[in-house]
């Protein structure tokens, strides 16, 4: 029996996590208007901010790099040994991140304002799919 932990796509996920929590704090404080000229302002560094699309292609390049490792064990797994795989937790990096940001804003810290429902109803989203994982098997012939 061999165990192994394949981290690539969960790191994928926790430096994902640390530029949406980046770019939702720009996003905020660019909302705020500049009081000389009554526009909203722009901070430096909206360049890094965030994007889905690009996110997405990210994700997928992750993902395909862990399957290329799982190809690469199954190559040299002998004839009729099982492998068992296990996807473990959702996208705890996200979830971690707006328990914080439920704490802070209970509190009154930070710039993301009151708790409010949506903001319930979203962690709860996120709970939810953190606690579904998958098991996938298979003998090789």
């Amino acid at each position: 029996m061999v165990f192994g932990h394949l981290y690539g796509y969960y790191n994928h996920l926790e430096s994902s996590n640390k530029r949406w929590a980046a770019s939702t704090r720009q996003d905020l404080a660019a909302e705020k208007v500049d009081a000389a000229t009554d526009r909203p302002g722009v901070e430096e560094g909206d360049d890094d901010t965030y994007d889905e699309v690009e996110e997405g292609i990210v994700a997928d390049a992750a993902l395909m790099d862990m399957d290329a490792a799982v190809g690469r064990v199954w190559a040299a797994m002998p004839r009729n040994a099982m492998l068992v795989l296990a996807t473990g937790v959702g996208d705890s990096p996200r979830l971690r991140t707006l328990q914080e940001r439920k704490w802070k804003r209970l509190q009154g810290l930070g710039p993301w304002g009151p708790w409010t429902d949506e903001a319930d109803a979203e962690l709860k989203r996120m709970t939810d799919s953190a606690k579904c994982g998958v098991v996938f098997a298979g003998v090789k012939p």
